[in-house]
């Protein structure tokens, strides 16, 4: 499951790699801060940490697409700089992991959306069916 979700966590972040193109390299975050922000950003989520879909949809629905990835590249360096923050009970995910997740969906409702309220659903299909990835 851990395997899993570092790998997760490696393509999510392989995906927003233009966002981090040439930057300066910045130390670790403090363990504070990355306790503080997911704290926070749990805290944001309704029904947290067991939230529906719709709770999740609704709870960052004012969040951009640039917010949710800055968030999930944060708890990434933070899940890298602090194993830790990675740990739960047996059967859980851990908040990293959690919200995580919760982003990531958030993320392809919105992807998805815009596809469809462009009409390019059918598009992307067809090019698909092509081999074009």
């Amino acid at each position: 499951m851990k395997r899993m979700w570092l790998l997760a966590v490696g393509v999510m972040l392989a995906e927003l790699s233009p966002l981090a193109l040439p930057q300066e390299v910045k130390p670790s975050p403090k363990l504070e801060e990355c306790v503080a922000d997911l704290n926070l950003w749990s805290s944001e989520i309704t029904g947290y940490p067991n939230p529906s879909v719709d709770q999740i949809h609704d709870s960052l629905k004012s969040q951009t697409l640039k917010e949710i990835d800055g968030r999930s590249l944060s708890i990434g360096a933070c899940a890298q700089a602090y194993p830790e923050l990675q740990k739960a009970e047996a059967g859980r995910l851990s908040a990293a992991q959690s919200l995580l997740e919760m982003y990531g969906h958030e993320r392809t409702k919105m992807l998805l959306d815009f596809l469809v309220r462009h009409n390019l659903v059918n598009k992307f299909h067809e090019e698909d069916a092509a081999g074009q990835r």
